[in-house]
């Protein structure tokens, strides 16, 4: 078993892509279950704390979760990761490595494109086992520390 760590979105008692809404994209988790990626892979962090951390790049006002997981049939990752998804078109440009190594002048596919978080992988499948944090969570405990 390989432990990893995945960000997913809290939404109506469904586990879903954290950021993904394309719904040819999206994926819906249930622990304990198999979740097999539609395009390329499923990106999960090899550390709780980077999983954590990569909360911090994600501008959603989303009940987001990290939960423990286990991975298996490993993707390379491709070279850069979208800052945002336009459409399916850009994922799969992206996994086949049409992004890899663009040309100084195409400027316009730059502003897509950014490096991966620390502890970044990918695999074709993950199974969630344990929520480990809730950025819910950690806001309501900010809150109740600033009233005291």
């Amino acid at each position: 078993m390989r432990v990893n760590y995945k960000v997913v979105r809290s939404e109506n008692g469904r586990l879903l892509s954290a950021v993904i809404d394309i719904p040819q994209l999206c994926l819906e988790y249930q622990p304990g279950k198999w979740t097999r990626a539609k395009i390329g892979g499923i990106l999960v962090f090899t550390t709780k704390k980077a999983a954590i951390e990569s909360l911090s790049h994600l501008n959603l006002d989303a009940d987001l979760e990290v939960w423990s997981c286990d991975s298996r049939y490993p993707v390379k990752l491709p070279k850069y990761a979208l800052k945002f998804i336009p459409d399916i078109n850009y994922v799969k440009a992206l996994w086949n490595g049409k992004f890899d190594n663009p040309e100084p002048w195409e400027y316009g596919i730059w502003y897509y494109l950014y490096h991966w978080s620390s502890g970044s992988k990918a695999y074709r499948q993950v199974k969630l086992l344990k929520k480990v944090f809730s950025r819910k969570d950690y806001f309501k405990e900010l809150e109740t520390c600033s009233n005291t």
